[in-house]
């Protein structure tokens, strides 16, 4: 069976697709995606070592779903995505990738973005060849997160970040209920430590509603902002990775 047999389709924006596999998941780094010729259109697969443990199709999915819910988190980081998953791809060594449907999800999605394309010209003024691809900073960090189970648990949670249980739990993970830990946090991602504060205690009342009600409570808008600012400083620290 060919190596790497699994792959998982990744669904969005036609501009947020091209942004993933140039900017953030080239191949040469773990995970990658790479596009697969489908008809007269192409459709991107994310790839990894990670599916190599899947038996069949439903087994890919559940791996590829939760990869792509880190991937999700760490592009929340930079504004990007989300992505939602598409087919189970089986890459076979006698013919074309087999696309198998499991399920369908839609969403919409909305985002501009400009890239340039520039080419090295050396004294001579023979163009210089490309190096080769190095893993890119969001290959980086997935692939160091994955290893560690606190800084995959803040992703978990990140990818998930749209109420207040959620945001709860990634400020949690982070030790955001321990002062010294939001004192760290605050020098990390240059928000101050009573402000990361008032996002805990309002998540923390609203998850539990009926709770103590503090004196300030962030809307949830607010809050979807300076969370990822947090995180992503946290994983950054956590990942020795600038």
């Amino acid at each position: 069976m060919t190596a790497h047999r699994w792959g998982l389709g990744v669904n969005g924006a036609a501009v947020e697709l091209d942004d993933l596999a140039e900017t953030h998941l080239p191949p040469g780094g773990e995970p990658w995606v790479e596009w697969v010729a489908r008809d007269q259109s192409r459709e991107l697969v994310l790839r990894s070592a990670t599916f190599d443990t899947a038996q069949d199709a439903v087994e890919a999915d559940g791996l590829g779903r939760r990869l792509l819910a880190s991937v999700n988190a760490m592009l929340r980081l930079d504004g990007g995505g989300p992505f939602t998953p598409g087919p189970v791809f089986e890459f076979v060594p006698d013919g074309p990738p087999r696309r198998i449907i499991l399920a369908t999800i839609d969403a919409s999605f909305g985002r501009i973005i400009a890239r340039g394309v520039g080419i090295v010209i050396g004294p001579d003024g023979s163009v210089v060849e490309a190096q080769p691809p190095v893993p890119t900073r969001t290959q980086r960090m997935l692939d160091a997160a994955s290893a560690d189970p606190l800084a995959a648990d803040v992703l978990h949670h990140l990818s998930l970040a749209d109420d207040w249980y959620e945001i709860y739990k990634c400020l949690e993970a982070m030790g955001a209920a321990q002062e010294s830990a939001r004192k760290k946090l605050a020098l990390q991602s240059g928000i101050p430590a009573d402000e990361i504060e008032t996002l805990r205690q309002t998540a923390n009342y609203y998850r539990h509603y009926k709770a103590y009600k503090p004196a300030t409570l962030l809307p949830l808008r607010d809050a979807k902002r300076l969370l990822p600012r947090i995180a992503g400083a946290w994983l950054s620290a956590r990942t020795k990775i600038p």
